[in-house]
């Protein structure tokens, strides 16, 4: 596991929680109320300059876009 040093700029702004919580398989049961689980992964990583609006729309609406982001 990385120590503090070696962790980017974005992940030390997120609760000492929040991370512990994503290095834990068994704290991530909010993953299954995701509204992505079925989504087609596709449409969130698009091939070239493709957009994805779509995903864009999906990940607003979604009730765990805390813990997943």
């Amino acid at each position: 596991m990385p120590d503090d040093t070696t962790l980017s700029d974005a992940a030390r702004l997120l609760s000492p929680q929040l991370l512990q919580d994503a290095r834990s398989d068994t704290a991530r049961g909010w993953a299954d109320r995701a509204l992505c689980v079925g989504f087609d992964p596709e449409a969130f990583f698009p091939a070239g300059d493709e957009a994805a609006a779509e995903a864009r729309g999906v990940c607003a609406a979604c009730p765990v876009r805390g813990q997943c982001l």
